[in-house]
This record gives C-alpha cells, sequence and structure tokens, in this order.
C-alpha cells in the first residue's frame, strides 16, 4: 500500500532504504495513504469495509496493520495516524535471524526483484540503509544487519511516541499464552476481549500464511546458514532490545 504510491516507493530515491519519516508524510502522501487503508480494510470476517451494508457500516474503526518494513517507518506513521498505537513484537534474535535467512532462500520473500547495485539481484524483505556494505557477504550476515536496522530504529523511534501509546510483547509469549497475551493487550489498547477472541485464543493458533517451515523449538540451531559468531557485530542491539520493558512484566 505505502510502496504504491510513487513518492515512497524506494525507486523514487535510489533505493536507499524503506524507511520513511514525518518528512514524508505530505499531506498529498497522507490523503493517498488513508484512501488506499479505506478501500482494501477488512473486519475480522474479511468482509471489506466498503462492502457492509450502510446499516453495518461502523462509525469508527481501530485499523491493525502489520508489515515488517513499517518497523522503519514510525515517525511517518505517526505522522499520518496521529492516535496510532505500536506494538512492538519482540523475538528472541536467534529464532528471528534464522527465519530471515530462510526467507533469503524463497522466492516469496522477495521484496525488490532487480535491485540496482546488489550483486545477488533480488532483495528479501526490508531494506535498511547502509545495505551496500553488506554486498558479497554471507546471507546470515545480511540477515544480523536487516534484525539489528529494523530493531535500533524501532527502540528509537518510540522514544517520540508518549509512553502511554507503545508496548512491547514478546513473541514466545504470545504462542505459548495466547490467552493471556491478547487480553493484556486489549486492555491496554482500550479494546473489548470478546467471546469470539476468546475461543480463538483458547486453541492453538494456525500457522502464518507466510510460514516456510513449522515451527519447532530452537530451530534455529538445525540452520547450517547459522552460526552464533553470527550475531557478534550486532551484539550491542541484542541487549538493547533485551532491555526493553514487556508488556505484563
Amino acid at each position: 500500500m505505502i510502496e504504491g504510491i510513487a513518492a515512497l516507493n524506494p525507486a523514487a530515491r535510489g533505493f536507499e532504504t524503506h524507511r520513511l519519516t514525518g518528512l514524508d508524510a505530505s499531506e498529498e502522501n497522507r490523503e493517498a495513504l488513508r484512501y488506499g487503508f479505506i478501500a482494501e480494510l477488512c473486519d475480522s470476517d474479511g468482509r471489506r469495509l466498503l462492502d457492509l451494508p450502510s446499516a453495518s457500516m461502523p462509525t469508527t474503526v481501530r485499523m491493525l496493520e502489520k508489515t515488517p518494513e513499517n518497523a522503519l517507518r514510525i515517525p511517518f506513521m505517526l505522522s499520518c495516524f496521529p492516535d496510532a498505537f505500536f506494538i512492538y513484537l519482540v523475538r528472541d534474535v536467534h529464532e528471528n535471524v534464522s527465519s530471515i535467512i530462510h526467507a533469503w532462500h524463497h522466492n516469496g520473500f522477495v521484496n525488490i526483484p532487480v535491485l540496482p547495485g546488489w550483486d545477488r539481484g533480488a532483495w528479501h524483505m526490508l531494506l535498511p540503509s547502509g545495505w551496500r556494505a553488506y554486498n558479497g557477504r554471507r546471507i546470515a550476515h545480511v540477515a544480523a544487519f536487516q534484525w539489528a536496522s529494523a530493531n535500533s530504529h524501532i527502540i528509537d523511534d518510540l522514544k517520540a511516541v508518549p509512553k502511554e501509546r507503545w508496548t512491547a510483547i514478546d513473541y514466545s509469549s504470545l504462542v505459548r499464552r495466547p490467552d493471556e497475551t491478547l487480553r493484556d493487550l486489549c486492555t491496554f489498547l482500550g479494546l473489548g476481549f470478546g467471546s469470539r477472541l476468546e475461543r480463538l485464543a483458547s486453541r492453538p493458533l494456525p500457522l502464518s500464511a507466510t510460514t516456510v517451515t513449522r515451527p519447532l523449538t530452537s530451530k534455529w540451531k538445525y540452520n547450517r546458514s547459522f552460526e552464533e559468531a553470527d550475531l557478534d557485530e550486532i551484539a550491542p542491539v541484542v541487549d538493547l532490545v533485551r532491555g526493553v520493558p514487556r508488556l505484563g512484566n
């Protein structure tokens, strides 16, 4: 949706990065984004907002949006949606980097099919500033760089967001205790935890539509393309992330 707006596409800025700030939130871009989201907005049953009969049309909505590239766009999103809440979903660095490595070997995660200046041709997932320095390096180092860039931007950018408007939750807690974690999250957001959500959260969670291989505890240990030493360069960011307070802790 965002990259469909010409001025916000990485191609319009020399393929430097997916990062966007408040300077990119012109009135024209904000309006195009809002109309685009409204056109595609669906409820939890998959019904498009604009297809609902007028009698069922809500007067207000709270939109949930989850796109990995938006880890680099918090100032932009805040400028476009001043009343937004931000949920920082924190995953173990080993699991996350290992998953990013797998994504680099899967065509379903190609973000830029031909990235000028990138020897591998296609770029997978989000594009942080400084990517050119990783040309020719192992994919594990590229994945660690992407993880560190995303998380360091999140932590820095959330400093400008009022504390009552953002929180962090553990991915592992969400998977292991979805009922408890989602109840806490709904309370924080001021949303009701209805019977339908209660039923969904009380049974095993379905696999994500982007799942490549089934989840497995410590699966990263069996990834032959990933070694513990691949995280050495990003150790300061790993420490920062570990220090972020989590909801319910």
